[in-house]
């Protein structure tokens, strides 16, 4: 990081992401498949080539886990939010985050 603005390159330097932030934390422990920022107060999530997936909306995120994790929104209501990988070169993605459930109806 220089000052406000964040870059990732992967493993043979190529640059994967570059954003203005104000803070950016990989979205799991160890894995480098998406990033929670920070812009204004607010936060986001940027997928690992600098795309916006969620534009910052979130006061704070916490449970974060695999598969979902908690946001709280500015006005206090508390959301959970889904990831959805895509596979890129053996590795898995987060492509996109939604909220509600992931949970389908049983089919007759």
């Amino acid at each position: 990081a220089e000052k406000n603005k964040w870059k990732l390159f992967d493993s043979s330097g190529k640059k994967l992401l570059e954003i203005i932030a104000d803070s950016i934390i990989p979205a799991l422990d160890g894995e480098w498949s998406g990033f929670f920022f920070k812009q204004e107060g607010l936060w986001g999530f940027v997928d690992v080539y600098g795309k916006i997936l969620q534009k910052p909306i979130w006061k704070s995120m916490w449970d974060t886990r695999l598969d979902n994790f908690e946001g709280t929104l500015s006005n206090g209501k508390v959301i959970n939010y889904y990831y959805d990988y895509i596979l890129v070169e053996g590795r898995m993605i987060i492509s996109k985050v939604s909220s509600g459930s992931k949970m389908k109806a049983p089919s007759n």
